[in-house]
């Protein structure tokens, strides 16, 4: 999962560099990241935040993730 990860990671840096797209300079996660996050969360783990959330974590992918907040 580590390469398919970098493998993400630099293709969706990649897309929104081609769309000159820049981050607000207060993000604690770059949109990269994020979509990085999103789409390995639906590859591996059926789109289930808090498990991604939990391996990410552990496995040092990201310096800074989102916290998981639940709306009722």
């Amino acid at each position: 999962m580590d390469l398919q990860a970098i493998f993400i990671y630099c293709l969706c840096s990649d897309i929104l560099q081609s769309l000159n797209y820049k981050d607000d300079e207060q993000v604690q996660m770059n949109s990269a990241e994020i979509m990085t996050f999103v789409i390995l969360s639906a590859l591996f783990y059926q789109c289930n935040y808090k498990k991604t959330r939990l391996v990410v974590e552990s496995l040092r992918f990201f310096p800074k993730i989102l916290s998981y907040t639940a709306r009722e």
